[in-house]
């Protein structure tokens, strides 16, 4: 009736039948409507959910456990003291002896020694050797790692102080003959009081970082300290350790006021060694010549006993009989403790011909016969010494995690590394409350526990026993040791450490890369101090990453005649191959898009000139979004021209001939970017580039983009793109980015093999034209991913 009377219904013309299914109508689709209203807010708020759950570490961390044998897991990961005791053996009891007693000698002088670098009094170095120790062989997972004192972590502590003191402007206390001086009347506290407390408070901060980072499973922070940055920066720190003693070693004062006074070790190399110069070429005035003396001797001793240890004893044999056993041969056990023996002797001297009243040689002074005192850490240094505690925290991980580990492989057995944090963590904590400074993993002394023969975390214990015994009953002894004899100790020790200058050689020969690193983060440390060094040395790695993932390598390649399963390089003769296969190693980015364009052109000798010619209407310059390709568009083929500017590269010249040019009207026709005509489209594709995308480990989405755009401007040129070899990640990726709305699976193969093999077929393949692909529903897409032939639409829907 409508259709006939060309009339609109009126109200009173509608039935009450029609208004209650309209009515019910509207009242379906409402509570549809809310139905999805709902829903959609309830998917929100799930994925709300899901995104405030924490990450697996700190999800780990932060779970109980809800069994009896997720109990018994946590306590035996976590307690590692239960795990060796329960399945300790009687026979590891001798060596362990032996081992710990061996381990005891050495942690005496090194002790002294190394408190000497952290500008605190020699006592403070045993300190350090016994709590922590003891904590260790109850939470440490390794059997055969040695904690206490580390020439590396004490020059940091006592960089950390002297930073503290130029900050609050008492530079004074620097000198360490000014350690009974008053940093305030009022509060009676002595410079070497406040070297303690800047200390402990450091160590208990630096122990609070790594309990949390080994409870959040962050040991990934060490990922950038590479081999040629660590070897770069501990030869660094091994050079201002071998300055920092020279002052003992001459017995000469060194004051050398802060060039920077926030960063006091900034350019102190240099001037340090100006004023050790200084006051040599002034021997009498300035040099205790007994201590250069005593210097010189205890130096060469060492030397020999060193010599003896690692030429001689290696060859000496024994032979023992028991009566309940056979007699047998084997190797002398335990090395010399060479500096053990050093400390008696320096003692010896001094006591016996009065070194320090009548020559003026400095000695250890006044050690407490007494186990440690309590201290605690105060939050004023705890906030100023925060930098240089996280430095500590690193270096301290870095160095016992990858001692453990090689320890761990060699020996057969499994540690954890967070077990490991969480116990360097749980020292530095204890022994803040025992007035000690910063503890980590000697390398030498863990070599001697090795070669002694010890089995397991029972060595600490004893050697800590071994070392309580010592404070309480003979800390009177080391008064009268000479501070040469330690510094000598010390300069030896940094033998092995000087050896690593051979790694510069090594890294040039493998790597130039590593090289610069190691140049940079030695350089570094020696002229900023050892915690702006890692500092520098850090960053240097982080940039060299990211300068290698913006700047990969890449490689042309073909199919070998001979095999037809191989490739081989692809030399000046890319311009004139048929197919090619471009890789690309490293990922596809927002960094390298540019380069990974720039280099696909220069791989096949592709360049094009951005300039138009007067009067050529019917060309547009068409610039890729990505890259600097120009190029030119005209009706007929393609032309090739070698450059003569010995850049040894190819211009692409879309050429119209006038006749044609005529034929048409001189007109000019307007082709929308990346929509090329049906005429190019049916005209056969003049080569092949098969984009092996197996060395592309990751790519985000403007990678995707980029490689969808350089299909659809190749395929312009009558050049065919398609990728191989993707991972499936990246053919996700793909998929997401919307590149089987231009592109289908026809244009992805799973080897280069295939892709080659499709390339000698013929066929061609062309991406979908824009205004279809804008309208294609999510179906339409997947059927679209199907196709599998050459679309040749007509020229009414592609121009």
């Amino acid at each position: 009736i409508m259709a006939d009377n060309d009339t609109a219904p009126t109200e009173a013309s509608v039935s009450p039948s029609c208004t209650a299914v309209t009515s019910a109508n509207e009242s379906h689709e409402e509570r549809r409507a809310t139905t999805v209203r709902s829903r959609a807010v309830s998917a929100a708020f799930k994925r709300l959910a899901t995104s405030m759950v924490p990450p697996e570490p700190v999800l780990s961390a932060i779970k109980p456990p809800m069994s009896r044998q997720a109990w018994l897991r946590f306590l035996l990961t976590h307690l590692p003291i239960l795990q060796w005791t329960w399945t300790y053996k009687l026979q590891y009891l001798i060596p362990d002896i032996i081992s710990g007693l061996t381990v005891a000698v050495v942690h005496i002088p090194q002790g002294l020694a190394y408190a000497l670098l952290a500008t605190m009094d020699p006592v403070y170095g045993l300190y350090t050797s016994l709590v922590p120790v003891i904590v260790y062989s109850v939470m440490g997972s390794s059997r055969h790692i040695s904690l206490g004192t580390v020439s590396l972590v004490s020059l940091m502590v006592g960089s950390a102080i002297n930073q503290v003191f130029s900050e609050r402007g008492l530079d004074f206390c620097m000198d360490e003959d000014n350690g009974s001086a008053f940093v305030d009347n009022a509060t009676n506290l002595t410079c070497s009081q406040l070297r303690v407390e800047v200390a402990v408070s450091m160590a208990f901060t630096s122990g609070l970082m790594m309990l949390v980072m080994g409870c959040f499973q962050m040991g990934f922070v060490s990922i950038f300290l590479s081999e040629p940055l660590v070897s770069g920066y501990t030869t660094g720190v091994a050079i201002l350790v071998f300055t920092s003693q020279v002052s003992h070693i001459f017995g000469i004062k060194l004051t050398i006021a802060p060039f920077i006074l926030r960063f006091p070790d900034i350019l102190n190399f240099p001037r340090m060694w100006v004023e050790v110069v200084r006051q040599v070429f002034n021997w009498p005035r300035y040099v205790n010549t007994g201590a250069f003396v005593i210097s010189l001797i205890s130096i060469v001793l060492l030397f020999v006993l060193k010599v003896i240890n690692e030429k001689l004893l290696p060859k000496v044999k024994c032979s023992c009989k028991l009566w309940w056993s056979t007699a047998r041969t084997f190797k002398w056990p335990i090395p010399i403790p060479s500096q053990i023996v050093m400390v008696i002797i320096g003692i010896a001297f001094s006591a016996g011909l009065g070194l320090h009243e009548k020559y003026h040689i400095p000695v250890v002074g006044k050690v407490p016969s007494s186990l440690p005192p309590l201290t605690f850490p105060k939050g004023d240094l705890m906030i100023a010494t925060l930098s240089n505690a996280f430095a500590i925290s690193i270096v301290t991980y870095v160095f016992g995690a990858s001692l453990a580990q090689v320890l761990a492989k060699k020996h057969n057995y499994t540690i954890s590394s967070n077990q490991e944090f969480i116990s360097y963590g749980l020292c530095n904590i204890a022994g803040a409350f025992f007035s000690s400074f910063n503890s980590a993993s000697c390398f030498s002394r863990t070599l001697v526990q090795v070669s002694a023969g010890g089995k397991t975390q029972l060595v600490g214990l004893i050697s800590s026993a071994v070392i309580a015994v010592v404070l309480v009953l003979m800390g009177f002894v080391f008064e009268q040791l000479p501070r040469a004899v330690l510094a000598s100790i010390i300069w030896v020790a940094l033998y092995g450490m000087f050896l690593q200058f051979k790694d510069v050689w090594k890294y040039f020969k493998i790597s130039f890369s590593d090289t610069i690193l190691w140049l940079v983060a030695f350089v570094a440390t020696v002229l900023l101090g050892a915690d702006l060094g890692l500092l520098v040395g850090v960053v240097s790695a982080i940039v060299v990453i990211v300068g290698k993932t913006a700047l990969p390598s890449y490689e042309v390649l073909k199919q070998s005649e001979d095999d037809a399963e191989s490739l081989r390089p692809l030399g000046k003769d890319a311009g004139s191959a048929s197919i090619i296969v471009y890789q690309f190693r490293g990922p596809l980015c927002f960094v390298n898009i540019s380069v990974f364009q720039k280099r696909l052109k220069l791989a096949i000798h592709l360049e094009t000139s951005s300039e138009d010619s007067e009067g050529d209407g019917c060309l547009k310059t068409l610039a890729m979004k990505i890259g600097g390709l120009f190029r030119k568009r005209g009706a007929d083929g393609y032309k090739y021209s070698r450059s003569r500017d010995g850049d040894e590269v190819e211009e692409l010249h879309l050429e119209v001939s006038s006749s044609e040019q005529a034929a048409e009207g001189g007109s000019a026709i307007a082709v929308e970017e990346n929509e090329p005509t049906a005429e190019n489209i049916a005209s056969p594709v003049s080569r092949t580039i098969v984009i092996d995308c197996a060395p592309i480990g990751f790519m985000d989405t403007v990678g995707a983009q980029a490689l969808l755009q350089v299909i659809l401007d190749f395929d312009a040129h009558g050049i065919q793109v398609v990728l191989a070899a993707l991972t499936r990640e990246n053919k996700d990726l793909l998929h997401r980015a919307g590149f089987h709305m231009r592109c289908g699976d026809q244009w992805l193969f799973p080897t280069v093999e295939d892709a080659i093999s499709h390339a000698k077929t013929g066929v061609t393949l062309h991406p979908q034209p824009i205004a279809n692909s804008a309208k294609l529903s999510e179906k339409d897409a997947n059927v679209n991913q199907r196709r599998q032939e050459v679309v040749i639409p007509g020229a009414t829907n592609r121009t």
